[in-house]
């Protein structure tokens, strides 16, 4: 398979808004949780005496909860073991060719979901009426959410498609079921 061409599924092999929402929810608590007892501990050195107060503190906060955003969002979910929500929901991330995403397709990814409630509204939205059942932040991914069990159905042309959102004008790459790859 080249870069031209990728994959789809059957309608029922894509993760649907309400498992997607339970995914997460399950996967924001944990973060979120893990995200206040990080910063509790810190809190516990910095009266301890083991992180100076002030901007150190500040820099030190964000920079942990980076790097635990970015390790369950990112690397957690890449490897295959992948997050609890996903583990829960049985379901996994693939990209346009059906393969693991990459770590910048999940950064980016993962970009979007940070903008917050906003981008969550916008999903819920979004993607009943979308055929590959992909939010935005997918689009922009170029990934697809699918169940685990999910078999491929077959084989299309990597294209291009105009949105517009908001009075965006957005153009995103997607497999095209009715057109062919080169080599068929």
């Amino acid at each position: 398979m080249t870069q031209e061409e990728g994959v789809f599924y059957p309608i029922e092999g894509y993760a649907g808004v309400w498992l997607r929402l339970m995914i997460e929810l399950i996967d924001t608590s944990i973060v979120i949780v893990v995200s206040v007892l990080c910063i509790g501990v810190g809190s516990v050195f910095v009266l301890v005496g083991f992180i100076p107060a002030g901007e150190s503190l500040s820099l030190t906060i964000v920079v942990s909860l980076s790097l635990i955003w970015f390790g369950y969002f990112v690397l957690l979910k890449r490897s295959k073991l992948g997050t609890v929500g996903y583990r829960i929901g049985h379901t996994k991330l693939v990209n346009l060719q059906g393969n693991n995403p990459s770590l910048y397709c999940l950064t980016l990814r993962l970009i979007f979901a940070v903008i917050g409630p906003l981008n969550i509204l916008l999903d819920l939205l979004w993607i009943p009426g979308d055929p590959c059942q992909q939010s935005l932040r997918d689009k922009f991914a170029h990934t697809y959410v699918i169940k685990r069990d999910s078999k491929v159905a077959g084989r299309g042309k990597i294209v291009f498609r105009r949105y517009s959102v908001w009075g965006w004008n957005l153009l995103f790459q997607e497999v095209d079921p009715t057109a062919k790859p080169k080599n068929d």
